[in-house]
């Protein structure tokens, strides 16, 4: 799935038959904050094994995890009718156009310091 994000929203999924699936039920929520970028994270530890939990695989090395709509449970100010994780594996992921993780390895010099220290 690839998740286009701009001005902290989401402004269209593409990728298949699941992305068109969450596209879908996204738009029939008729709620504009359905599309709010609640969260993102990255995964840090190189020692954590992806085991196919969401709470344990968002640490996994590599990967990426963005969470949208409701936040107000996260410290945000969005309540709306629903909230999504989608857990990336190998993302590439770019940021005010600057790519900082490509294929899960971090292109930034912090973070491979952060991974050879561990």
């Amino acid at each position: 799935m690839r998740f286009e994000v701009r001005d902290g929203r989401v402004q269209s999924i593409e990728g298949g038959r699941q992305a068109k699936d969450l596209a879908d039920l996204l738009r029939r929520q008729n709620a504009p904050e359905v599309y709010n970028i609640a969260q993102i994270s990255f995964g840090l530890n190189p020692d954590c094994p992806m085991e196919g939990v969401m709470l344990h695989d968002e640490g996994v090395y590599g990967t990426s995890h963005i969470g949208i709509g409701t936040s107000v449970l996260l410290g945000g100010e969005v309540k709306t009718l629903t909230h999504f994780d989608a857990l990336m594996w190998r993302p590439t992921l770019t940021l005010d156009g600057r790519k900082v993780l490509e294929d899960g390895k971090w292109l930034l010099p912090e973070a491979a310091v952060i991974h050879e220290a561990a």
